[in-house]
């Protein structure tokens, strides 16, 4: 992949995104951060629907296990 190869980028991170939802199944920290990596590739490449689409999914990931975490932390889980 040469440096700037939008087109490969693209193919790398709906891989790693595929890999991570079979290791982790659909609902894991890791999903969020694929997610969101692919999703900050698309709007660089200017598939923005896509994009929004993936920043809503891993940002929606990212608040229940950060809401998780905090409640845990505080013991009231």
């Amino acid at each position: 992949m040469a440096l700037g190869d939008r087109g490969a980028a693209l193919i790398s991170f709906r891989r790693a995104l595929a890999v991570v939802e079979r290791a982790h199944g659909g609902e894991h920290p890791d999903v969020a951060t694929a997610l969101l990596c692919l999703a900050e590739a698309e709007l660089d490449a200017g598939e923005r629907a896509a994009a929004l689409a993936h920043f809503r999914r891993g940002l929606a990931m990212d608040e229940r296990f950060l809401a998780a975490d905090s409640r845990t932390r505080a013991g009231l889980q």
